[in-house]
């Protein structure tokens, strides 16, 4: 999959730093070289940061099992999104987004002045390949969707994912902003596909979500062109090194994403016998529809009177009456518990 025209012509800002990353003294950016203003942990806040992130990218690499040439950090996942619209597709290009699903890919794709085309999914949630296809034509460079999904909670099949790789020659962009709590990547697709690119996050098991760190890992052509139109500085060097420390600390994520796990089947034993329909999860949410005799939006104000906020989700396709729930700590999921008791019986 080639870059758009203006992409491939396009030369990288450059910059003293990706040259020269170690020095006695650097006088290339004109910074204030007497020091900053503030501290924070031995970083020396008045130099710029590592423009290509190399310490962070080495640590993830070696947790995704690719190399760090294969790897682009972002300003979280919605900067990556953004910088793959803006990478491969142009206007009178569009992208196709899978609903329900992340409303920033068809947002991302308007900035760029990109039509974003929406293919829904079936009734039971799952994911009709020939469906989407059908929404593509020649001027379609990218399709977008999250791996699991981010309204219901479930996951498309690999097979399903293949099959979109194999018959789609753009690119076919998986979002695993919730892969610690499914387990099942498409990472190992990338030897094969050259058109697929993974995008991860550490804002949802990692606990980072206040430090924006988002990824793309791709084949190293495909993160060569993303990396043309990166800004040079994205990436804070504070950010940086509090992303090193939460990576190499994974025994933490995972006794989390336990907690978690456990947390989500109490929690959806308990909606389940207030009479909710409890969508099937293999995320950090719940996502339930309300019986009818209630509205969704009302339920959500309801909850919100006394300090409880939910996501009403209603307005997408197949999410009529639904809310989406963030699964908090025990004394917070008792509490909405009975609180959404007291809605539903009032």
């Amino acid at each position: 999959m080639k870059a758009r025209t203006t992409v491939e012509k396009l030369a990288p800002y450059v910059c003293a730093r990706d040259l020269y990353k170690k020095a006695k003294v650097f006088l290339d950016a004109n910074e204030n070289s007497l020091g900053s203003t503030a501290e924070f942990q031995n970083i020396e806040l008045n130099r710029y940061p590592d423009p290509e992130a190399s310490e962070l990218k080495k640590e993830l690499a070696k947790y995704c099992g690719v190399e760090p040439s294969e790897i682009l950090v972002g300003n979280g996942s919605d900067e990556i999104i953004s910088l793959v619209v803006n990478t491969f597709a142009e206007k009178r290009d569009n992208i196709v987004a899978i609903e329900p699903g992340y409303s920033m890919y068809g947002i991302c794709a308007q900035i760029a002045c990109v039509e974003p085309r929406i293919a829904t999914l079936l009734p039971d949630y799952s994911l009709d390949v020939e469906k989407v296809l059908e929404k593509t034509d020649k001027n379609t460079k990218v399709i977008m969707f999250p791996y699991p999904n981010s309204v219901v909670g479930n996951a498309v099949t690999q097979e399903k994912i293949v099959e979109l790789l194999e018959k789609f020659k753009g690119i076919v962009f998986v979002d695993e902003a919730y892969f610690e709590f499914y387990g099942k990547t498409a990472l190992p697709l990338l030897k094969k596909y050259n058109n697929l690119i993974v995008s991860r996050t550490l804002s949802k098991a990692w606990g980072l979500a206040a430090v924006r760190i988002g990824y793309a890992i791709a084949n190293r052509e495909v993160i060569s062109a993303i990396r043309k139109i990166k800004l040079p500085y994205n990436v804070g060097a504070v950010n940086q090194a509090l992303a090193i420390q939460a990576v190499t600390n994974r025994k933490k994520m995972e006794r989390y994403v336990s907690e978690i796990k456990n947390q989500r089947g109490l929690l959806s034993a308990q909606l389940e016998s207030l009479g909710l329909q409890v969508f099937p999860s293999v995320v950090n949410f719940v996502t339930v529809k309300i019986p009818g005799s209630y509205e969704s939006r009302e339920v959500q104000e309801k909850l919100a009177q006394v300090g409880i906020i939910v996501r009403d989700r209603s307005s997408l396709p197949l999410m009529q009456n639904c809310i989406r729930i963030t699964i908090g700590k025990p004394q917070e999921n008792g509490l909405l518990v009975k609180e959404l008791k007291k809605v539903l019986t009032k």
